[in-house]
């Protein structure tokens, strides 16, 4: 039956055991394109809930990213720093230039414990995080 279902030794066979072989090879086609559906389907759906859960969790970070920063702004200020750069209340010329610049006033850094800088691709980097 195996090799009847490849198409080997079909020689003997009759019109009609013909006519029956395809039908039974027709059925197991469906039967095994509906199967491969059902998988295909189940996968898709579990992309969808894995995906919903990546989200969730990157919301949740995001938050997290966003109160850690309210919180190092809290802390900024409510050191004994001046919140106040120099950049912030003079102007100059050449305003349309950007400049990295900026003079910050209160306590030197040598009496403020040494703070570690989170890398984020650029050591210049305005965005980047400070943590204690």
């Amino acid at each position: 039956m195996q090799r009847l279902m490849m198409g080997k030794d079909l020689e003997g066979l009759t019109y009609n055991e013909l006519h029956k072989l395809e039908q039974e090879l027709t059925e197991g086609i469906l039967s095994i394109k509906d199967r491969k559906e059902k998988v295909l389907l189940e996968q898709v759906e579990k992309s969808k809930l894995q995906e919903k859960k990546i989200k969730q969790q990157n919301d949740a970070l995001l938050e997290k990213i966003e109160e850690l920063r309210q919180h190092a702004k809290g802390a900024k200020l409510s050191s004994n720093e001046s919140p106040l750069l120099l950049k912030d209340c003079c102007t100059s010329e050449n305003e349309g230039s950007a400049s990295d610049t900026s003079l910050r006033l209160g306590i030197s850094s040598s009496a403020v414990p040494e703070r570690k800088k989170l890398k984020t691709g650029n050591a210049n980097d305005k965005n980047a995080m400070i943590v204690d």
